[in-house]
């Protein structure tokens, strides 16, 4: 999932990185970024990605609205768990 919908523009790529967040290393992904983490293990609330990909927000809804990278429902929950 990450790979598809997050990886063009938080993976490996550092010309295409945005806003410096790597999710294609664990230790990144997790890592404390000013008091908020990406991913924190077991706990999907306190997640960062998860606030992002569930947001209502078109400002801040992870990935940007996009027909090729939209994340379904059961991605989402994928996520989460």
């Amino acid at each position: 999932i990450l790979s598809d919908a997050c990886f063009h523009c938080h993976g490996p790529d550092s010309a295409k990185r945005q806003a410096g967040l790597r999710l294609d290393q664990e230790e990144a992904a997790k890592a404390n970024r000013n008091g908020h983490r990406a991913i924190v293990a077991g706990e999907s609330a306190r997640s960062e990605l998860v606030r992002r990909i569930t947001s209502a927000d078109p400002d801040e809804v992870m990935p940007p609205r996009d027909p090729n990278r939209s994340l379904t429902a059961a991605q989402i929950d994928t996520l989460k768990r």
